[in-house]
């Protein structure tokens, strides 16, 4: 009697470091299969949400089922040009700007479908439900007072776009339409006051409806 064998569930090392790949069954061309996509966009960093907050963004993507995606993403706001810019010109505080401070964070989800079955995700077009809250405050530097602007903004939108991937490089350009609430409010020792006089000078910030576009850029795993 032939001795039993134990069949060899575990890949070899060389099998390990073996990219999935994939062959179209129109054209038999080999198709490298990615699983997970790290972004951010180098211009955040320059302007981010409003005038006066830069981003520092990392974003992930991951493929979770056939043609569904998750998407989280972490930034750190700091202070942006256009604030060092007023700083600068009021250099001899002939107008009493002080020097600033601007700190906060930013937190993205979302979840993304990829329709095209022939192109595998995280690759090509896609569309899908996406939520962003973010939250800063700017108050004056080595000031022992509590004053402070507050201030948050959160939306909820529909976004469609299109991740394109060249070798292991992503480009992800995006656009769509949600809803929002942007509040800003005036902190000091008695309490919070909304700062009404925002939404009288820049009648758009309070309309809750929000367009986006933008992208991001990274690489694929």
């Amino acid at each position: 009697m032939a001795q039993d064998t134990i069949p060899d569930y575990f890949p070899s090392k060389e099998e390990k470091n073996v990219k999935p790949i994939n062959r179209t069954a129109q054209t038999g061309k080999e198709v490298r299969i990615f699983r997970m996509v790290h972004k951010t966009n180098p211009f955040a960093m320059l302007i981010g949400n409003t005038p006066y907050n830069s981003e520092l963004r990392y974003m992930n993507e991951t493929v979770i089922y056939k043609q569904l995606s998750l998407v989280l993403s972490g930034s750190y706001l700091f202070k942006g040009p256009m604030v060092s810019l007023i700083e600068r010109a009021d250099s001899n505080k002939l107008n009493g700007v002080p020097k600033l401070s601007l700190n906060g964070f930013r937190f993205q989800f979302a979840f993304r479908f990829y329709p095209i079955s022939r192109v595998k995700a995280p690759k090509g077009f896609w569309l899908g439900p996406h939520f962003s809250i973010l939250n800063f405050k700017i108050k004056p530097q080595n000031s022992s007072l509590s004053d402070a602007i507050d201030v948050t903004h959160w939306n909820i939108n529909m976004l469609v776009g299109y991740q394109f991937i060249a070798g292991r490089v992503c480009f992800d350009l995006y656009a769509g339409i949600g809803y929002k609430k942007n509040d800003w409010y005036y902190v000091d020792s008695s309490g919070k006051t909304r700062m009404n006089e925002v939404y009288l000078a820049y009648p758009y910030y309070s309309f809750p409806i929000k367009l986006n576009f933008g992208a991001n850029f990274g690489l694929a795993f």
